[in-house]
């Protein structure tokens, strides 16, 4: 009986059948570990082991033009998105931006996807933000990875 896959191993797999530009290496969990420190968070569980064992690192697309980021790029919300205050229309994401930590971006930022890191109804759930709209896609990042690696392109219409 064959073993699924888990998501860091899905996008793993997707990255090499498509030829990606992406290079990924295990992550300490020190470091991982700082990034909840800094943000005060807890990283959902899917999402934490994808940083510890296939974060990628540099810079790199897959053949969707979506830069996977480093770990040294991740941030939240509330620093990468500049006037979120303004600009953000999903009230779960404005009350806590900086619990919401952004993970990849496509074709240099015309939109980005960000993880819900705070305890509570949204925890692990990943949002796509743009400067129209922003909205949950995915109700964990298995779900995200799911859904990126079985469409053509990187969007996601239907919201969750």
């Amino acid at each position: 009986m064959a073993t699924e896959l888990k998501p860091y191993q899905k996008l793993q797999d997707f990255w090499r059948r498509t030829k990606s530009d992406i290079t990924y290496r295990p992550t300490s969990e020190d470091a991982v570990s700082a990034i909840e420190h800094e943000y005060s968070i807890y990283l959902p569980a899917q999402f934490r082991e994808y940083l510890l064992k296939s974060c990628p690192f540099g810079s790199g697309l897959d053949d969707s033009y979506t830069d996977w980021w480093s770990l040294e790029r991740i941030s939240s919300v509330a620093e990468e998105y500049k006037g979120w205050e303004k600009r953000l229309k999903n009230n779960d994401v404005l009350e806590y931006p900086h619990s919401y930590l952004f993970f990849a971006d496509y074709s240099i930022w015309c939109w980005a996807w960000a993880i819900c890191c705070k305890q509570g109804p949204n925890y692990g759930r990943v949002v796509q933000i743009d400067k129209i709209d922003d909205h949950f896609v995915a109700n964990d990042f298995s779900q995200f990875v799911n859904e990126y690696i079985e469409t053509d392109a990187p969007w996601f219409d239907e919201q969750v």
